[in-house]
């Protein structure tokens, strides 16, 4: 009777306070385990969770979620404790484990079988097939739809969202590469950073919305905020500067170095543009060349200019095949072509005329239309086309070591007269001395008053002693 009273006072007791002790008789919690001694504990000191090989082919229910147990590690899951989550009918691993799916932890996390691809984000790589794919998306949708594609790396919402089979691309920025499907090599850093790129490979994009309309363009760089920015499938171009080659579609083989280079270039081919704003509004003109900052600005559809210097050939809008090298030179011509002009300001005024050479500081500025004309030296001018000029006023002497040749030939000669009184005529010369006055030539040339020797001091002396110089003549 006794023993059946005290079963009976126990179990009221465990009733009443619902606490279980083990090696200890005042229990803490609901079940406190005590160990020998926490110093020095045995080897038996804990708790042996049901360890098993395999998880078992009939999950469990919702009564045993958070059921816990032990993986060996002598079959296919790997080893490590694990427990029931009944919401995602899944087994996890318990933070801690050696095992390769940690990630799988966190409910928008994932990677594959062998633990090659990770992704990190809401559905990102929603569709990968699991295998040794080697991806790496982290971000909202980051490489959604990629099934096969391999080597990718995608960082930021949506990055390379269309991917399927591209491989070895690597997207950063907001929906970056977000059209991809099968583009390969290709690099894309900033926000919408080629963007529409389908198909396209090895291009690099750096920016904001860079090759933002590249379709299947390959083997593009832009680097800068909207560079090539409406580029669909040329190919080759290269642009540095914000929004350098910013118009150009179909266009290839382009260079552009400097904000807004080769800014309206469209289908244009093989121009160079290296300044800020060099080759701004050429639009299909090709095979252009711009060094310095303005040149060739206005140009549209010339083709095989080449200007060298600040705004050298800057007023070009279709001439062609001229050379422009030094600052200002040919500055005013439109639509002459076939121009060569070296010095600063040399053939500055030009602006249809042809044909014409100028080389020297100023030389030829003088003319807006003489064609077939040929100026050497410092500020040497022309009054005509079909002319000649060697030097400026101030030249003292022209020579050589042989006298000058005239050609001439009776053969190519006509109307044959011997009608000069040669004696006659040189009783009638007059010869006489004088002086030059060098500003009723500037004034005559009409040479504006920044190029003037007499507005320059460090050229003043020159004039000075060209104009006491006493010269002969008739």
């Amino acid at each position: 009777m006794f023993k059946k009273l005290l079963t009976l006072s126990l179990l009221i007791s465990i009733s009443t306070f619902a606490q279980v002790g083990i090696g200890t008789t005042t229990p803490n919690a609901k079940l406190e385990i005590k160990a020998s001694n926490t110093t020095t504990p045995t080897n038996k000191d804990g708790i042996l969770i049901p360890k098993i090989n395999n998880f078992p082919t009939t999950n469990p229910t919702t009564l045993q979620d958070g059921m816990l147990v032990f993986i060996t590690g002598n079959s296919i899951p790997t080893k490590g404790f694990y427990y029931w989550n009944n919401a995602t009918s899944s087994w996890i691993p318990v933070g801690g484990n050696s095992g390769v799916k940690k990630i799988n932890d966190l409910l928008d996390g994932k990677s594959d079988l062998n633990g090659s691809s990770v992704f990190l984000g809401s559905n990102a790589g929603l569709a990968d097939d699991g295998t040794d794919n080697r991806n790496v998306g982290v971000g909202f949708q980051a490489l959604h739809s990629n099934t096969t594609g391999y080597g990718n790396i995608a960082n930021g919402y949506q990055s390379l969202y269309h991917n399927t089979i591209g491989t070895y691309n690597i997207a950063n920025g907001y929906q970056a590469l977000y059209r991809n499907t099968n583009g390969r090599w290709n690099t894309a850093i900033g926000y919408q950073s080629l963007y529409s790129n389908t198909t396209g490979s090895s291009n690099t994009a750096y920016g904001t919305k860079a090759l933002f309309r590249n379709t299947t363009g390959q083997y593009n760089t832009a680097n800068g905020s909207y560079t090539l920015n409406f580029n669909t499938t040329g190919s080759y171009n290269t642009a540095n500067g914000y929004q350098s080659l910013y118009s150009n579609t179909t266009g290839s083989s382009n260079t552009a170095n400097g904000h807004w280079a080769l800014y309206s270039n469209t289908t244009g081919i093989g121009n160079s543009a290296n300044g800020h704003l060099a080759l701004h509004y050429n639009t299909t003109g090709s095979l252009n060349t711009a060094n310095g900052y303005l040149a060739l600005y206005s140009n549209t559809t010339g083709i095989g200019n080449s200007a060298n210097g600040y705004a050298a050939l800057i007023s070009n809008t279709t001439g062609s095949d001229n050379i422009a090298n030094g600052n200002l030179a040919l500055s005013s011509n439109t639509t002459g072509f076939l121009n060569i002009a070296i010095g600063e300001a040399a053939l500055s005024d030009n602006t249809t005329g042809t044909t014409n050479t100028a080389l020297g500081y100023a030389a030829g500025a003088i003319g807006t239309n003489y064609s077939n004309r040929t100026a050497l030296g410092h500020q040497a001018q022309n009054t005509a086309s079909n002319q000649v000029r060697i030097g400026s006023a101030f030249v003292t002497s022209i020579g050589g070591f042989t006298n000058w040749t005239n050609v001439s030939d009776r053969r190519f000669k006509k109307n044959i007269k011997e009608n000069v009184k040669g004696l006659d005529f040189i009783l009638r010369l007059k010869p006489i001395t004088y002086n030059l006055d060098i500003e009723k030539i500037e004034d005559y040339l009409k040479i504006p008053d920044s190029l003037r020797y007499g507005r320059k001091k460090e050229l003043l002396k020159y004039r000075k002693l060209k104009e006491k110089e006493v010269q002969t003549g008739f």
